[in-house]
């Protein structure tokens, strides 16, 4: 394997947990949901788009530091009771992998720090930027020394104080039900090395 830059354009699916009405949600704030304090909103899964780069580092070219961005087009479900539940979530995290080649097939693990950007639709409810992770791993199969078949699976975790708010309007409406939201990420794409 020489020192070389990969590219990855990936897609697959996304799971994601439940948000919660916020219980310190204030009256007023409360007028832009028809739910509890403390009532399940479910986020729907849904096909997720990525970019990866790596690049090689010296001086053992199996380990690659990068970047990774995805976007998941998704809906906070009906019980949050907005007028428009449609909201895109980015994720933007530094990497660091390692390679473990086996013939044509390369193993790899990857871990990553960034941040997650909700953006809700609901004019009543604001973007939030969150810190989170990414952790994950995969293999790609080498169909030339340029081109490899990728399929991966990566966790990338909110992660913040408890029941910390995730999405505001007026004071926060909607929020994280630990001190963890997690979000698991299953991809397959291609590779190209240069």
């Amino acid at each position: 394997m020489t020192n070389a830059t990969e590219l990855s354009v990936l897609g697959g699916f996304q799971f994601n947990s439940d948000l919660i009405v916020a219980e310190d949600a204030g009256a007023e704030a409360l007028q832009t949901t028809s739910a509890q304090p403390g009532s399940d909103i479910s986020v729907d899964n849904g096909a997720h788009v990525a970019l990866a780069i790596d690049f090689a580092t010296l001086p053992d070219p199996t380990d690659r530091i990068g970047l990774y961005l995805s976007r998941h087009e998704t809906e906070i479900g009906a019980t949050a009771g907005l007028s428009d539940g449609d909201m895109t979530v980015t994720h933007i995290h530094f990497t660091g992998s390692k390679l473990y080649p086996m013939g044509a097939w390369e193993n790899f693990a990857t871990a990553g720090i960034g941040a997650t950007l909700l953006e809700p639709n609901d004019i009543t409810l604001q973007s939030s930027t969150e810190f989170s992770i990414n952790v994950g791993g995969g293999t790609q199969y080498k169909v030339s020394d340029s081109l490899l078949i990728r399929f991966e699976a990566r966790w990338l975790p909110i992660i913040g104080s408890t029941n910390v708010a995730g999405i505001c309007g007026r004071s926060c409406v909607i929020a994280f039900d630990s001190s963890i939201y997690n979000q698991f990420q299953l991809s397959a794409g291609f590779s190209l090395r240069f």
